[in-house]
């Protein structure tokens, strides 16, 4: 739970107090240093739209205890109970070609696999943006850009974690982080394996990232059915790219790239 109860006094100061209990937790240089604290919004991904277009540096989070429109991939709402998640987005200010960015997804959804098996859960990466714990989805990563005439002014980084009872309509193919949670300190795990992370795919993208991709790749070296606009194709995964494009090896022995779709796990 948050070390702070938000139902036994005023918002404002309660806000206040939970980002400077969080700042002093937090192992970064730049990521979540500029943290937001809300009660509720509708979506914490559009909160740091906001303050992006606005001039927010690199690093700035928001984080929200309630979302009433929160979203994921392909249109998808997210769903969550108030107090049973983890939801939070931060901003990033990427240099490099747009080939190389839209890569980010894949490093924030290792991010958070590497920061949950740090406190002994045994989550894994499922390309191309979930984590898993077993067959059932605990986190779900959606990012975003910020535009302008110029190009690609900011990446968003928006991600939901189960930390609570998930909801009825999605228990199916849900799960929540197992035992006792301390949120604050999960939220500052994840943003330090992000930030080291980062700092070396800046440089050499996915590839300096190779050995943690097989490590953490839930998938790999399994039969999987991938679904192409409205079409499956079955094969086994190979891995995920250095492009992050997965490797799906047919029943021909062809592999090939897949760069836009998903791997169907509860359809």
């Amino acid at each position: 739970m948050w070390k702070l109860d938000f139902a036994a006094a005023d918002v404002p100061l309660l806000c206040y107090l939970r980002e400077k209990a969080f700042g002093a937790s937090l192992k970064t240089n730049c990521f979540g240093r500029y943290p937001h604290f809300l009660m509720a919004c509708e979506s914490t991904n559009d909160e740091l739209l906001r303050l992006a277009e606005r001039g927010a540096p690199a690093g700035t989070l928001v984080v929200s205890e309630v979302q009433s429109s929160g979203r994921g991939r392909l249109g998808r709402s997210w769903l969550s109970e108030p107090g049973q998640g983890l939801l939070f987005s931060f901003l990033a200010r990427p240099q490099l070609p747009p080939e190389i960015a839209v890569t980010l997804p894949l490093v924030a959804g290792l991010a958070v696999t590497l920061a949950l098996r740090d406190l002994g859960v045994a989550a894994g990466l499922k390309w191309p943006n979930d984590v898993l714990l077993g067959d059932l989805k605990v986190c779900g990563v959606l990012c975003e850009a910020q535009t302008s005439a110029r190009g690609i002014e900011g990446i968003i980084i928006g991600i939901g974690i189960n930390t609570g009872a998930v909801p009825e309509a999605v228990a199916y193919r849900a799960t929540q982080v197992p035992g006792v949670l301390n949120r604050l300190a999960l939220l500052a795990q994840i943003l330090k394996r992000f930030e080291g992370l980062y700092e070396r795919w800046e440089k050499q993208g996915l590839a300096a990232l190779r050995a943690e991709l097989d490590q953490c790749d839930c998938k790999v070296n399994l039969p999987i059915t991938v679904k192409l606009s409205d079409t499956p194709l079955e094969g086994i995964s190979r891995g995920i790219r250095e492009d992050g494009a997965l490797l799906l090896e047919t029943a021909t022995g062809e592999v090939m790239p897949i760069v836009c779709g998903e791997i169907m796990q509860w359809d």
